[in-house]
């Protein structure tokens, strides 16, 4: 069986003796001891909600901000990066023509060539040759500038244009295709 002893705070002394009923004037003054912790403990609280929705709204507004610069340095890191590819891209297709341009010149100046096809020949390398030198010696926003302003002020030369760059590309591409495929690369040998 467990027997209960009194707190040991409380000396041997009292442990008998019956606690005497608060006066009238102690319960009033006791309630209001009451109301006013709790009125106090209310104030405080609404206080500390206060202070942490201060708290949140700073830190959601940090959040955004962190957001909108990653956003902003994602959308800068991806433009510098198209913007070099676009770059290479050019350059090599300006290398292209010009190569292109000195195999028609050697092809015009071979022996024993003469006639229509030689000065086709040369014409063709003549202007391959500009149009490499004006890819070189311009950036990419230069160049698509440059062919919007073409398209708007020839939009039928620009359209037939595209048309014959679209079918020699594509005759290129089929060109390149078959030869491997005739030498076992792209296909069963």
């Amino acid at each position: 069986m467990t027997e209960k002893y009194p707190p040991a705070s409380i000396p041997p002394s009292e442990w008998d003796e019956p606690v005497a009923p608060l006066s009238a004037d102690e319960d009033q003054g006791t309630a209001d001891v009451v109301k006013d912790q709790a009125a106090d403990l209310g104030h405080g609280t609404v206080q500390a909600g206060k202070r942490a929705v201060a708290v949140a709204q700073e830190q959601a507004s940090g959040v955004a901000a962190e957001a909108g610069r990653q956003g902003r340095d994602l959308l800068r890191q991806a433009q510098e990066e198209l913007g070099q590819q676009a770059a290479h891209g050019q350059r090599r297709l300006a290398g292209e023509l010009l190569a292109l341009s000195d195999e028609l010149n050697s092809m015009a100046d071979g022996p024993g060539q003469g006639g229509v096809a030689v000065g086709l020949a040369r014409q063709a390398a003549a202007r391959t040759r500009d149009a490499g030198q004006w890819l070189d010696d311009r950036r990419p926003a230069q160049v698509v500038g440059d062919v919007q302003s073409f398209a708007r002020r020839r939009p039928g030369v620009f359209l037939a244009l595209a048309v014959g760059a679209g079918l020699v590309a594509g005759r290129f591409t089929r060109g390149l295709t078959t030869g491997d495929d005739e030498a076992g690369i792209g296909g069963t040998p």
